[in-house]
């Protein structure tokens, strides 16, 4: 159980606790590997060590436009079959013997070639 820092705290510095989660995971790696702490301490373990600085703001974290850009974009399912339809890709709803057995699990089974 984490008892120092909070981690009502450590919520304070970041927008989720997913975030929070994946910026302390990355530091412990990091001192793991061999990089060295950002303030000197007795603690010795590295997820310890991580949400110490994170509650010390010695660490942060910057969204990219590129991830926030990527969480707007995300399309219904119903958006993604009309692509696929518009684009020639049969579904397994319109038939065909390939998609209609993979849609079951089967294998679909390979035709003989000819020469």
């Amino acid at each position: 159980m984490l008892l120092y820092p909070s981690v009502d705290l450590l919520r304070t510095k970041v927008d989720s606790k997913y975030t929070l989660a994946v910026m302390a995971a990355k530091r412990a790696r990091d001192l793991i590997d061999g990089k060295p702490m950002l303030e000197l301490t007795d603690e010795i373990k590295p997820l310890t060590i991580a949400t110490d600085e994170i509650a010390d703001d010695l660490i942060s974290y910057k969204r990219s436009a590129s991830s926030e850009a990527a969480e707007d974009a995300e399309a219904p399912l119903e958006d993604y079959k009309k692509a696929g339809e518009e684009a020639g890709e049969e579904t397994a709803e319109e038939g065909g013997e390939a998609s209609a057995e993979a849609a079951e699990g089967e294998e679909p089974e390979a035709e003989p070639e000819e020469q």
